[in-house]
């Protein structure tokens, strides 16, 4: 009896400490994980980092000053994502107490060089150059706007315009009409015999008759 009463004690004993690890087991301590995404080098924040967490298959975005805020448990993965920089593994400690979890993450530039690529449109050099000395290129549209600028400024210097040389060539010339003439009359071609000589010698000459 004392025998069959020691096992029945151990055998619940076994139950109740299995039953408490899948308990402690199963509890998880959330907390709020934030922080900010700094450049390794400059030490200056990165906007707009992927965080996924490895655990709860959740993401989250930092914001344009590289501070992120979320949900997450103590012991969780968290990937650290950008296209610029190299990714990067956080593993929140288990051990943390506090409600609030605070972490700044640096990340590192992922440089990469390419290759160099020669854009050609000819196959050899001597293509090019016969091309280039021969076919008739089409102008762009900066050539194209150039010439039309430079017809507009012809069409502008050509047309009757009054522009400031030719204002100040004719208030030149009126003044020194007004100097010339200062304090007599100026003179009157209908009263000059010489200009009526020339009218009417013109007028002999047919200069007046309107061409066919």
């Amino acid at each position: 009896m004392l025998r069959s009463s020691i096992f029945i004690a151990i055998v619940f004993g076994i139950v109740f400490s299995l039953n408490a690890q899948v308990k402690d087991s199963t509890q998880k301590l959330y907390v709020q994980f934030s922080g900010f995404t700094l450049d390794a080098n400059t030490y200056e924040p990165i906007p707009y980092i992927i965080l996924y967490n490895k655990n709860l298959k959740r993401s989250a975005l930092s914001d344009a000053y590289g501070f992120f805020s979320f949900v997450a448990a103590a012991g969780d993965t968290i990937l650290f994502r950008s296209i610029t920089y190299k990714q990067v593994e956080f593993v929140i400690p288990k051990n943390v107490t506090d409600a609030i979890f605070t972490h700044f993450q640096e990340m590192e530039p992922d440089i990469r060089l390419l290759d160099e690529a020669l854009i050609t449109p000819y196959g050899t050099k001597e293509a090019l150059a016969y091309a280039f000395v021969y076919e008739d290129i089409p102008d762009d549209d900066i050539l194209r706007a150039h010439k039309n600028f430079e017809s507009m400024r012809f069409l502008a210097r050509t047309a009757t315009i009054v522009d400031a040389e030719l204002n100040y060539r004719w208030a030149m010339q009126e003044h020194i009409n007004k100097t010339y003439y200062s304090g007599q009359l100026p003179p009157n071609n209908l009263l000059n015999p010489f200009a009526w000589a020339a009218f009417f010698k013109m007028l002999k000459n047919g200069d007046f008759k309107i061409q066919p």
